[in-house]
């Protein structure tokens, strides 16, 4: 792996930024960019610098935070909550921390990198090592149970209302 770094300032939705990111990962460099959003919050943060290794699929696991493509005009940062192999691929489920939507499915060719390091107000801090694993593969526990409880408020709000109706 190169250690050529280069820094990005914002721009995921840039397909300049795209571009530059995926040749120069795919080189196997190192990329530094500002993080733009909140849908990793608290982890990650508007404004957080990011730091990102080239890496393939089969090297990321359930916990790990995934640079990817989003259709053909966004890169995200988001968590692997989920993997499995269909047709003989290796597809990957990842979402936001601090989002219930459905994840995103995520094929080979849309991973560019995994983020190894956040720095906020100056300080660095590694990702996807040791604790931080094991606490982000906790936190993917934990944020399956809050949406399951979620669609389950939904669920008992409906029934409530029609067990209100004559």
């Amino acid at each position: 792996m190169g250690e050529t770094r280069s820094t990005f300032n914002g721009g995921q939705r840039s397909t300049t930024f795209n571009e530059l990111s995926a040749e120069l990962l795919g080189r196997g460099n190192r990329i530094r960019f500002r993080a733009a959003g909140r849908s990793m919050a608290p982890a990650i943060r508007d404004g957080d610098i990011l730091t990102i290794e080239p890496a393939r699929p089969d090297g990321l696991r359930v916990g790990d935070v995934a640079l990817h493509r989003v259709g053909e005009a966004q890169l995200v940062a988001h968590r692997v909550v989920a993997r499995r192999v269909e047709g003989g691929h290796l597809v990957l489920a990842t979402r936001g921390d601090a989002l219930l939507d459905p994840p995103h499915r995520v094929g080979e060719g849309d991973v560019l990198g995994r983020v190894i390091e956040r720095e906020r107000n100056g300080r660095v801090v590694r990702i996807g090592r040791g604790l931080r694993r094991a606490a982000a593969r906790l936190l993917v526990t934990l944020l399956a149970l809050r949406r399951a409880a979620a669609r389950l408020r939904s669920a008992a709000r409906r029934l409530a209302a029609r067990l209100r109706r004559p």
